[in-house]
């Protein structure tokens, strides 16, 4: 029985999580937007591949378990695109006006957080880095299908020399079949 344990893990960890909630708590760092999608400007072909990098400041000590996911929707005029509030160092904005939103501080809605398990649990203190990037592949015959391959470093930042150095790194791939 203990020579299905690797396999069941495996197993497990390789699918991504949609049926769970994550308390606004329980997040080690403050959320980024990571991809956003303008329905008015985008074309079917920006569908197929995505490379989306990543960056995250931790806040709080604590295991960093995966990486959370959720979407926010906000509605425009037909006139325009999705205004928002700039963010300096990405470019990237968050949506402004009427908003629906699945975040964690936001009420619940019967859509639940996609969570993407690490190959093991990363033990992370204030000031770490989380940074990597998330790349998406649609399924050529499955168009709802995706491959979701998350690459990630932790750096660690040292107390006394303030030098950061990698503690961890690694890369899983996901398979969304919805």
């Amino acid at each position: 029985m203990s020579s299905l344990i690797k396999l069941a893990k495996d197993e497990f960890l390789r699918k991504p999580c949609h049926t769970r909630y994550v308390k606004a708590e329980a997040l080690l760092a403050t959320p980024k937007p990571v991809w956003l999608l303008d329905l008015y400007k985008t074309r079917k072909e920006h569908l197929e591949h995505q490379r989306l990098p990543f960056d995250f400041a931790i806040e709080k000590k604590g295991t960093l378990h995966c990486i959370a996911a959720w979407f926010d929707v906000a509605f425009a005029s037909s006139r325009g695109g999705i205004e928002g509030s700039a963010n300096e160092e990405e470019g990237m904005t968050w949506p402004q006006g009427v908003v629906l939103s699945c975040a964690p501080w936001e009420d619940r809605t019967h859509w639940k957080h996609t969570l993407f398990f690490l190959n093991a649990p990363v033990s992370v203190h204030r000031g770490d880095t989380v940074l990597g990037e998330i790349i998406l592949t649609r399924n050529r015959f499955h168009r709802r299908h995706f491959r979701v391959k998350i690459s990630l470093t932790t750096k660690r930042k040292h107390e006394k020399s303030g030098n950061a150095e990698r503690q961890s790194q690694e890369s899983r791939e996901y398979f969304m079949w919805r």
